[in-house]
């Protein structure tokens, strides 16, 4: 049997969101220690001692070893009646050990083993192990052994070589081991309360977070001569991260409706509060009635100005006449937007203007274009055309139109959600970046012929 940890699991484990667990609902060892260094320097304090080691949980499932001896591995691992010696010498003999200490024992199967405790905060969490020694001022019990070996049914002359081979040690050895040992159970002990408080903080911000990001996809339930719906999905391959794509759809004044989307740059509680700020300026300076291509103005010299980050940000921002059907609009860095007629017939709505947040200076310059009855606007991120299926194959520009015009007998209130739905089937449901979808749809648009030739 292998020393490494995965050969000596034992049916007590259970793995829970990603993480070992026994029922408690508490991290264990693996999850606040450097299992993978901590192994390294076993094997390396084994090479130079010949002093076997290890780090055991409560429940007597082995994490790291190095220098195990056969007569366990071989013999007392492998046998039930021996195998439940094991775990118990490993769990009731070293229970109660003060932290910062150690205990030195027989185990019930007959050799030396020592423990130190591994205690993050208040809570005992495993134990370091020295053991499977003998002393060498005392001679080895052989027909003990013998007779053990034949108790459980292991080959003789197999078992009592595996017995000799166990390392005889020196009392002055054992001595200057445990104080090494007990030191390093007592600085893990300290990497795991380090790694438990930046799991909690870590779980504090990633709640602030999500909060933020709620707040920056949830619409008014209506706004007066429009239809409208949105989809907002999080990527699903980096889970626990907090994106930045924002929509808003509100009244400005009269008969227009002010909309945008956008995709700010960063994850987690930095990129949340740059992209409220974001959203809040969109509209106050819409309210203030300014232009859609002076409102970007004003907000790119605010990002530059008011944050400390190298943050920028996508975005598509328009106002809509809800009665001519007049779209005035800016597209800084976004994916165009689609218009689709109620024929099915698919047209862009492009823009150069640059990113948020990366010159001074920069000046965004407003497009117009017009709406006519039945024309549903689409919005989207990045995330939905970049979605990528199991053989590698993004979705891209033309699947998604190709996805819209299949969709042409949906309303705008179900439309985002329909195109939501293609997205993850394409990806089967493997999101990589974070997805949000805007449909709108003017009702109280006057027919009128078209003055301006989409792109």
């Amino acid at each position: 049997m292998s020393s490494r940890a995965e050969s000596q699991r034992l049916p007590t484990e259970v793995r829970v969101d990603g993480r070992t667990t026994h029922g408690t609902g508490e991290p264990n060892f693996v999850d606040l220690v450097d299992v993978v260094t901590l192994q390294s320097m076993m094997d390396s304090f084994y090479m130079l001692t010949r002093i076997p080691t290890a780090v055991v949980d409560l429940e007597g499932v082995v994490v790291v070893s190095s220098g195990w001896q056969d007569v366990c591995t071989r013999f007392h691992r492998t046998n039930p009646e021996t195998c439940i010696n094991c775990i118990e010498s490993d769990t009731v003999l070293t229970a109660d050990i003060p932290a910062g200490e150690s205990r030195l024992y027989q185990c019930k199967n007959g050799m030396w083993d020592a423990a130190m405790p591994v205690v993050v905060g208040v809570r005992h969490i495993a134990n370091v192990f020295t053991g499977q020694f003998f002393f060498d001022d005392t001679p080895v019990d052989t027909e003990y052994f013998r007779a053990q070996g034949k108790r459980y049914g292991f080959d003789e002359d197999e078992y009592i070589s595996a017995v000799s081979n166990v390392p005889r040690l020196s009392r002055s050895t054992v001595r200057t081991g445990l104080r090494f040992l007990t030191e390093l159970s007592s600085m893990i002990s300290r990497q795991g309360l380090l790694a438990l408080e930046n799991a909690r903080l870590y779980e504090i911000e990633h709640e602030i977070a999500q909060t933020l990001q709620e707040t920056l996809v949830v619409l008014p339930a209506q706004v007066a001569g429009i239809a409208f719906s949105r989809a907002y999905e999080s990527a699903t391959s980096q889970p626990g991260n907090v994106g930045g794509d924002f929509v808003d759809v509100f009244h400005v004044i009269d008969d227009t409706v002010c909309f945008a989307l956008g995709d700010v740059s960063g994850k987690g509680v930095d990129a949340a509060v740059i992209t409220s700020l974001i959203r809040t300026t969109l509209r106050v300076h819409a309210l203030d009635g300014l232009s859609v291509g002076q409102v970007a103005s004003k907000t790119n010299r605010m990002m530059l100005r008011f944050t400390e980050t190298d943050s920028f940000v996508t975005l598509w921002f328009g106002l809509l006449d809800t009665k001519t059907g007049a779209l005035r609009y800016i597209c800084a860095g976004h994916p165009p937007a689609l218009v689709m007629a109620s024929d099915g017939s698919m047209q862009q709505l492009k823009g150069s203007d640059t990113i948020l947040g990366a010159f001074d200076h920069a000046t965004y310059c407003e497009n117009v274009a017009f709406l006519s009855p039945g024309d549903r606007l689409i919005l989207y991120t990045d995330g939905a055309i970049e979605a990528r299926s199991p053989e590698g194959d993004f979705l891209n520009e033309e699947g998604l139109v190709e996805v819209i015009r299949n969709l042409n007998d949906l309303g705008a209130s179900d439309l985002s959600q329909g195109i939501m739905d293609a997205v993850r089937a394409h990806s089967h449901g493997v999101l990589q970046d974070d997805v949000a979808i805007l449909t709108v749809e003017g009702l109280e648009l006057r027919a009128a012929p078209r003055d301006v030739t989409f792109t």
